[in-house]
């Protein structure tokens, strides 16, 4: 639905185009916006307000000016009169406002900055007193981009803040920025300073070290915030890019697969060398069909053999995946970049397309529906279309049906139904050719018949532009108010003594907007419709920058020109175009204005227009829409003395005796197709089990036109879909919806990530049925000559109905590699197949042999590299450190003590620990000078995320991390008491810190002494002692520093008992420190 939708806001032009005025047969009348006494706006008399209509947005934005929308009437007349907006807590008074309403307009609240919550608005008026809760909210703008989505280790990483109101201009404040590694550690917080432009700029060093992977970074301001996330990896920049180019969206079953292949480097210059094309096609698997290779300079054409047999969607209107593996190899080094392009096989070569005017009909009114049909190349085409239409009665049964022949000309329809009083449904069924689309319509309602239906006059709009609207209404009398909703705000509030409309479209309304008109009958009764519109989205700022020439040679000097609307501040990044081969995650129009999308609330439909599912085409239930979901729909939240009604729920009634039969059943087989299928043989073997589905860029032609298909995964579950549009002339266009992937009976493989070979195990099986009827499933693990079968091949097991029941086969792994396991379920009624797969590893246990050896000058020693007996072949390796004592490499300050970073866990903290130190001591004589500063700052961050490394899941620290057995408590102490130490210097994430004290916390003994766990070979880091005194001394140390004092001074309090037995006098030093 969401992908449909952005087609339909791009054809919208083209629906209101089409539109034929019901009402003197010439185009209306523009009102101006802007005029408030213009010569449509009704007059308001001076009798008694006697009613009141007050639409506020539901979230409003603290430090900013929020417009209340308020109507007064005097019978169906507008009035006039002053109202008083109350914004407040209980006792807590927080904003005021008054003005003065000629029949409607809008009162400017001032929303102080208060933190988010709900707040009461209260509206005062002539005779009338009403409040109601709202939800205040952050109304600024936040985000935060860096200068590359990629960096390998060893670079700085620059990042850009911008802070802004709703309408996009700047805010100063404090921003506090902070970047997670690939595990969730903080690495960086610093708080920035957005200047009086809303800019912001910082650098952080990534460590030659760190954890690779994805990084996140997060900027906040007050209750905003803002993430982007980067790729720390060790890479190569791309030489060149490859494209690959189909002369359509899909290729037609059964004909070859054509296309071109262009090869660029980034400079512009074609590729010369060897293309090789591998095609594979998913038929109950992925399986090769074709090979393709020739000489390429810079562009070749290929020709592929057809698919033949390919796995499709049901029916005739299914779409067959198949991808392309392209390699080209460069001629003259032999250098090979590779790309995979995918491409659909489409087995009908027409597609069809039904594009209702809105969200609902309203019966007795003129509802307009576009139908499209296109081609492959997304070109309209001209079509015989058979449509068939159906109209629900209140008991969903079918009352009236006709069939009709419609031909498109130029791709395009447009017809236009009248449901009669008491329809609450319309079904629409069409087909051409081998292509079918269908989609239901519901009614709006009303207690007394009282409707108004809008249709936009005008196409595309623009900022400056004048858009026109036409309200059809089944009230005589009556003024037409109209609200411009923007953003989650009221833009615009007027009235309209005729069902013309017309304002100028003012900068606010950039992006998703939507018109909203009600009426006020005699009866008092409100009614309603809004209509979406759409306004092509711009930067209020125009911005230009040139060089002053084309083409440069390296070392000349170039000059850039930037041109703006006066005074601005401009941030440059200019990065290798290779870099965003890789991938892009620069602030873009499209995120601008998605942002500014979150203030207003979406539509919540409570129907799938496009779902041609079959039950849910039997209309078992549906819900129509009073004014009240309409206005709450368009994102209002009302408060008035007239009645505003809430829809209807309509369930299907039992089945009459006579009546409505036969177009009941002609409507349930034009949905169905007629026929049935046994579920008891297997429909798909389910084996694309991904975590995400969907992740790619398309691009419309010149034409706005582009098509993406995609086959579901095989995961039962609910997949979330966002979709954002952007053209240079249209704007923005944004949807957001969800798919649930799901049958009543399926079966689940549980197996864990890896095994070893040799190993028993069983492979645990979950079975659910969510049938009406308990079933006897047939269960069967395909067998193997990769691994041995310990249990029977085949299981019977029975599930209750909405149960899961769970069985397991235990088997012996025989091969190494990727093995897959293929489980399938059968019973009379349902049937499930499933291949997981499972990495077999060698078998064996890491291990590590650590030899230490003290050099004084002029020695040499000899090192055996023997490896343990029993090695798994492949696996040995040899790692040489070398460190000396960093006291006595202090040569003429401490300034000589700073080093970089390096190394295992105890050696980073060799050299990572004299930074920290060096600086603390520096800062507290008042010897550090901001160079110096900048240079620790750097070391202190490198060497402070390449210790990271070394953390292990429990919180402790260890040479080698999780890779060793066991933590380090000497090293984990070292560890605690230097990041104690750094804190204030640089930003250490709290919970590295937690983690460590409460791993050696948990080996603290009673009387105060520590479990010796782990080891360290150098004995520099703790002085050269050993025993349970010094690590008790050295522990104690750490954990004061940490601000553990109440287990430190148990510590203490061991070494005070142990003192006096200390001998040697070197022993007694730490303890003594301590």
């Amino acid at each position: 639905m969401a992908l449909r939708f952005s087609r339909i806001v791009l054809l919208s032009a083209a629906v209101a185009l089409a539109l034929v005025w019901s009402a003197g047969g010439d185009s209306p009348t523009p009102v101006s916006a802007q005029t408030t006494d213009g010569a449509n706006r009704p007059a308001v008399t001076s009798d008694p307000v006697d009613g009141y209509m007050v639409l506020a947005p539901p979230v409003l934005r603290s430090g900013q000016t929020e417009p209340i929308s308020v109507s007064l009437f005097s019978g169906q007349q507008p009035a006039r009169g002053t109202v008083k907006l109350t914004l407040f807590q209980p006792g807590t008074l927080l904003a005021e406002a008054e003005g003065s309403i000629e029949g409607t307009g809008s009162i400017p609240l001032s929303v102080p900055r208060v933190s988010q919550g709900y707040y009461y608005l209260s509206v005062q008026g002539p005779g009338f007193h009403e409040t109601t809760s709202l939800l205040v909210d952050p109304g600024d703008v936040l985000f935060v981009e860096t200068d590359k989505p990629v960096y390998n280790p060893g670079q700085d990483m620059r990042i850009r803040v911008l802070l802004m109101d709703v309408e996009l201009k700047p805010l100063s404040g404090d921003v506090t920025v902070e970047v997670q590694d690939a595990k969730g550690t903080k690495i960086f917080r610093e708080l920035a300073q957005s200047d009086e432009f809303g800019l912001a700029t910082l650098s952080m060093p990534i460590s030659a070290e760190p954890n690779l992977g994805d990084w996140k970074i997060t900027a906040s301001y007050e209750d905003r915030i803002a993430q982007t996330e980067v790729q720390v990896e060790r890479y190569v920049l791309p030489k060149y890019e490859i494209n690959v180019a189909f002369p359509h969206e899909w290729t037609p079953f059964g004909e070859p697969i054509t296309g071109t292949v262009s090869a660029e480097y980034s400079f512009g210059k074609p590729v010369r060398g060897e293309l090789k094309i591998v095609a594979s096609k998913y038929a109950y698997g992925w399986e090769e069909f074709a090979e393709f290779t020739m000489d390429i300079d810079g562009t070749a054409s290929f020709e592929l053999p057809d698919t033949g047999y390919i796995s499709g969607g049901d029916g005739p209107d299914g779409l067959g995946n198949i991808s392309l593996e392209v390699t080209v190899q460069e001629k003259a080094t032999g250098h090979v970049e590779t790309t995979t392009a995918p491409h659909t096989v489409a087995y009908s070569t027409v597609t069809l397309d039904l594009i209702p005017e809105g969200s609902s009909f309203k019966p007795t009114l003129p509802f307009s529906v576009l139908i499209l049909t296109d081609a492959l190349d997304e070109s309209l085409i001209d079509q015989d279309v058979g449509l068939e239409t159906y109209y629900f009665d209140e008991g969903l049964y079918v009352t009236y049906s006709k069939e009709s022949r419609i031909k498109t000309v130029d791709g395009k329809a447009l017809i236009t139904i009248t449901p009669p009083e008491g329809t609450v449904a319309v079904a629409l069924v069409a087909d051409a050719g081998d292509s079918h689309a269908s989609t239901v319509l519901k009614a709006a309602y009303s207690p007394s018949g009282s409707y108004i239906h809008l249709e936009q006059g005008t196409g595309s709009l623009e900022v400056g532009g004048q858009a026109q609207f036409k309200a059809h209404s089944t009230e005589s009398n009556g003024s037409f108010f109209y609200e411009v909703v923007s953003r989650g705000r009221v833009v615009l509030s007027d009235v309209s003594s005729i069902p013309d409309i017309g304002f100028t479209v003012s900068p606010v309304m950039a992006g998703d907007s939507k018109l909203v008109v009600y009426q006020v009958s005699a009866s008092g009764e409100v009614s309603a419709d809004y209509l979406p519109f759409h306004v092509g989205p711009a930067y209020p700022l125009e911005i230009d920058a040139t060089f002053d020439s084309d083409e440069v040679r390296p070392g000349d000097e170039v000059r850039i020109s930037l041109s703006t609307q006066g005074e601005a501040k401009v941030g440059l990044a200019a990065v290798d175009r290779s870099v965003f081969l890789l991938g892009d995650n620069r602030v873009n129009l499209q995120q601008v204005f998605a942002d500014l999308e979150r203030f207003g609330r979406p539509p919540e439909d409570s129907y799938d227009y496009y779902n041609d599912d079959y039950y849910e085409s039997r209309l078992t239930r549906i819900t129509t829409l009073g004014a009240a979901e309409t206005l709450s729909d368009a994102g209002l939240v009302v408060m008035t003395n007239r009645t505003v009604p809430a829809g209807r729920t309509h369930h299907k009634r039992p089945q009459p005796v006579t009546g409505g039969e036969d177009g009941e059943l002609a409507f349930a087989a034009a949905f169905s197709g007629g026929g049935s299928s046994d579920l008891a043989d297997i429909q798909r073997v389910r084996q694309y089990f991904p975590e995400t589905w969907l992740w790619t860029d398309v691009m419309t032609d010149d034409a706005g036109s582009a098509s993406l298909t995609a086959e579901a995964p095989d995961s039962i579950t609910t997949w979330m879909l966002r979709a954002v549009g952007l053209s240079k002339e249209h704007g923005l266009g944004i949807a957001e919806t969800q798919l649930r992937v799901f049958q009543p009976f399926f079966l689940q493989v549980d197996l864990p990530p890896t095994a070893i070979r040799g190993e028993e195990f069983s492979v645990k099986v979950a079975l659910h049925n969510y049938l009406d009827t308990s079933q006897e499933f047939h269960v069967e693990l395909e067998e193997s000559d990769r691994f041995t079968l310990l249990d029977d091949a085949a299981k019977t097991v029975t599930v209750s109905p909405n149960d899961l029941s769970a069985l397991q086969f235990k088997i012996r792994l025989t091969e190494l590699g990727t093995l897959p396991l293929k489980v399938t379920a059968r019973s009379t009624e349902a049937a499930d197949a499933v291949i997981k797969e499972l990495l077999v590893e060698p078998e064996g246990v890491p291990q590590e042999v650590v030899t230490n050896r003290i050099l004084l000058g002029g020695d040499s020693e000899v090192f055996p590299n023997a490896m343990p007996p029993g090695s798994i072949p492949g696996s040995p390796r040899t790692y040489l450190a070398l460190s000396g004592n960093y006291l006595s490499q202090t040569l003429e300050g401490l300034e000589d003590l700073l080093r970089m970073s390096y190394g295992c866990g105890e050696q980073n903290m060799l050299n990572f620990a004299p930074n920290v130190f060096v600086a603390r001591y520096l800062e507290q004589t008042g010897k550090l000078n901001p160079e110096l500063m900048a240079r620790i700052d750097h070391l202190m961050l490198t060497g402070y995320q390449q210790q990271l490394m070394f953390q292990r899941a429990d919180g402790s620290f260890s040479m080698w991390g999780d890779r060793d057995r066991e933590g380090s408590i000497w090293l984990t102490a070292f560890v605690l008491k230097t990041l104690a130490q750094a804190k204030g210097l640089i930003y250490v994430d709290p919970d590295v810190v937690t983690a460590a004290s409460d791993w050696i916390l948990q080996h603290q003994n009673d009387d105060g002494s520590f479990e010796q766990i782990g080891g360290v070979p150098n004995s520099y880091l703790y002085g050269g002692l050993e025993g349970a005194t010094a690590l008790a001394a050295y522990v104690a140390i750490a954990l004061h520093e940490a601000g553990q004092t109440t287990s430190a001074d148990l510590a203490i309090g061991y070494l005070e008992d142990q003192l006096d037995g200390i001998e040697r006098e070197l022993s007694r030093i730490l303890p003594t420190i301590a």
